[in-house]
C-alpha cells in the first residue's frame, strides 16, 4: 500500500467527475444562450416548475453525492488496512517546537537535529517494507507532511496517531510541519529517505553502534530553540 497511489486514484476520480459537471453545465448554458438566439421574438416559458426534471436532477446529485462518501470511506479503510498487519519496523516519530525526532523501535537509534542552518533530521526508510508510524507531539498540535508520498497526519500532544505506510521506490524528499506552531514554525522540515532493505540494515547497524559507543562529556555548543518542553 501506498499513500501516493490511493491519492492518485481518489484525485483522479473527483476530477473526472468534477470535469463532467461543469461540461455539462457549459453545454447547457451555450444550448440555453443559442436557443434564445435563435427565438428572440419567442415569449419565454411561463412555467414555474417542472417536476420530472427537478427530481432527475435531485436524484443524480444524491446518487453522485452517495458513491463519492462510498469511495472516500472504502479509501480510508485501504489506507487502513496496512494497520492490522504486522509492520517490518516500527519507529516513534515526535514533534516538538520546532523540529522532529525519529526513535527506531526495538534499537537505541534516535535521529534528531534542531532544524536550523539546513540541520534536519533524517527519517530513514526501507523500501518495500510495511513501516509503522506512531506519531506524537511533545507540545501543541503539529502536522507531519511528505508532499511528494502524499501523506499528511497531524500530531497531538498526550496521543498517539498510528499509521503504516510503505516507500516502493528509493529516493530523498523533504517534509514539513504543516500545522502553523509558532515563531519557528517555517523551519520545522525534515527529510525522508529510502533506502534498499541491504542498506537500511547496515545504516540500522551502525547508528546503533554509534549510540552503544559511550558519549563524549559536551563543552558547549550553539545554543537549541526550544519552547514548551522541546526536546532538543
Amino acid at each position: 500500500m501506498t499513500y501516493r497511489s490511493i491519492f492518485h486514484h481518489v484525485f483522479w476520480l473527483y476530477t473526472g467527475i468534477a470535469s463532467a459537471v461543469f461540461v455539462l453545465i457549459m453545454v447547457l448554458l451555450l444550448f440555453a444562450m443559442i436557443r434564445r438566439r435563435a427565438g428572440s421574438g419567442r415569449q419565454p416559458s411561463r412555467r414555474h416548475e417542472n417536476t420530472l426534471v427537478e427530481l432527475g436532477a435531485a436524484v443524480l446529485v444524491l446518487g453522485m453525492v452517495a458513491y463519492l462518501v462510498y469511495v472516500s470511506e472504502t479509501t480510508y479503510g485501504a489506507e487502513m488496512t496496512v494497520a492490522s498487519r504486522r509492520p517490518a519496523l516500527t519507529i516513534h516519530v515526535t514533534a516538538y517546537q520546532w523540529c522532529w525526532r525519529f526513535a527506531y523501535q526495538g534499537t537505541p537509534v534516535a535521529v534528531s537535529a534542531d532544524c536550523e542552518a539546513g540541520r534536519f533530521p533524517v527519517l530513514m526508510l526501507p523500501t518495500n517494507r510495511s513501516v509503522r508510524i506512531d506519531l506524537e507531539s511533545n507540545d501543541v498540535v503539529h502536522e507531519m507532511w511528505v508532499p511528494h508520498l502524499r501523506w499528511k497526519v497531524e500530531a497531538f500532544p498526550d496521543h498517539v496517531n498510528v499509521f503504516d505506510l510503505r516507500v516502493d521506490h528509493t529516493g530523498t524528499w523533504r517534509g514539513l510541519c504543516d500545522e502553523f506552531c509558532g515563531l519557528f514554525h517555517d523551519s520545522m522540515d525534515f527529510r525522508v529517505k529510502a533506502v534498499t532493505p541491504a542498506t537500511f540494515h547496515l545504516w540500522l547497524q551502525h547508528q546503533s553502534a554509534v549510540a552503544a559507543a559511550p558519549k563524549p562529556t559536551p563543552v558547549g555548543g550553539p545554543p537549541v530553540k526550544t519552547q514548551l518542553g522541546g526536546i532538543p
